[in-house]
């Protein structure tokens, strides 16, 4: 697994599965952070559920 998409898996597990939340504590824009889980096919929704 890569550093990002590692580091995307953890922001949004500490985070709750919150964008907002994860973008705030990352310094990422919503929006980039939206873009970024994209680009690694994150499923979100399925963290959430953990």
């Amino acid at each position: 697994m890569d550093f990002e998409r590692k580091f995307l898996l953890n922001l949004i597990e500490n985070s709750g599965g919150n964008i907002s939340e994860a973008a705030r504590m990352s310094g990422y824009d919503k929006r980039q952070l939206q873009n970024l889980i994209k680009k690694h096919g994150i499923d979100v929704g399925t963290l959430r559920e953990q």
